[in-house]
This record gives structure tokens, C-alpha cells and sequence, in this order.
């Protein structure tokens, strides 16, 4: 991982941290901003970045740790597992929105920090590739026409192919390629 992607992953870590040491009462944004020595409003994008990777919850303005017993953001291969066992699952109790929407954050913020190999770049990238020149088609005429079934067997077709992909970044991972 490049140093920016590095730190911006540790700081994350620290934030999450200290969420999980406040795991019983919860902490507000300005107590984080506080311990970490940094202005509240960055605390908020940390936390805000948090909430999406399913990290932590916010609750009446405290903040609460959605999973206490993992101690540590990195530790990636093991998190990586357990997401695409829910994708899986959600995919093949054929709630594709579901699926669709977990596949979408786990790619974003957490596969695209890692720096991988070329040729699971390469072999991501095409299946990005591939799913966004499916969708640009339907978005050509939805102006016209509702595709909704369009969208979802796009999704239904491409939800395996980003799960083959990802299976092999996870067991890159899991041999010792430093994410």
C-alpha cells in the first residue's frame, strides 16, 4: 500500500480504537476528535468512513463499535472472508440489492486502498470494466424506458465474477502479500 493509503488506513485504525475502547457507553465525535488530537470534523469523516466498512454505528450522537471482537482494521484477509461469505449469502438467498450494495463498499473502501499484485489489478479492473459498460448501455435508455429487471440480472450476472476476483485477492492476502 502507498504511504498516504498506509497512514490514511492507521488513522482510521486509531479512531477505531478508540471507539472500541468506549464500546459500552459509545463516544461522541468531539471525545474522539479530543483523544486524537485532531479537529472534530475529521473525527466525523473517519467515523462517516468507519460506518460504511460496517465498522461502527452511531446511535444518539455516541458512537458504538458494530463488531468489538475484531482488534484491528488491518487485519484484512479475515474481514475480507467473513464480506464475501455475506455477499455470498445474500446472493444466493437472491437478494441481489443487498448483495449488490455490500459488494459495492467492500470494493471501495477496502480493496481499492490495497496494493495488489498486477495482475489482480488488472483482473478487477476488467470486471469493473465490463460492469460499468453493461450499466452505461441500460442508462442510455432508461431516460425512455424503467430497466429495473436490466439492472438487477446485470447485478446477478456480475456479483459471481467480482466474487472470483475477490476470492483471489483474499487468498493473495492470506499467503503474505502485504496489503
Amino acid at each position: 500500500m502507498e504511504k498516504r493509503k498506509r497512514e490514511f488506513m492507521e488513522r482510521l485504525d486509531s479512531c477505531y480504537s478508540v471507539v472500541q475502547q468506549s464500546s459500552s457507553k459509545g463516544i461522541s465525535a468531539r471525545e474522539i476528535a479530543e483523544k486524537l488530537g485532531i479537529h472534530r470534523t475529521t473525527a466525523h469523516s473517519y467515523l462517516n468512513t468507519l460506518e460504511l466498512m460496517g465498522k461502527v454505528y452511531s446511535q444518539k450522537g455516541l458512537w458504538y463499535p458494530t463488531n468489538s471482537q475484531q482488534k484491528t482494521i488491518l487485519d484484512l484477509p479475515l474481514e475480507l472472508r467473513r464480506e464475501i461469505d455475506r455477499i455470498k449469502e445474500c446472493y444466493i438467498k437472491d437478494n441481489i440489492e443487498e448483495a449488490s450494495r455490500r459488494l459495492y463498499l467492500l470494493i471501495t473502501t477496502q480493496v481499492d486502498n490495497l496494493d495488489l499484485p498486477q495482475t489482480l489489478k488488472k483482473e478487477l479492473n476488467v470486471v469493473k470494466k465490463e460492469y460499468n459498460a453493461r450499466m452505461k448501455k441500460i442508462n442510455f435508455w432508461k431516460k425512455l424506458l424503467s430497466f429495473e429487471d436490466e439492472y438487477l440480472e446485470i447485478r446477478r450476472v456480475m456479483i459471481p465474477k467480482f466474487l472470483k476476483v475477490l476470492e483471489k485477492i483474499y487468498l493473495s492476502l492470506r499467503k503474505g502479500v502485504k496489503p
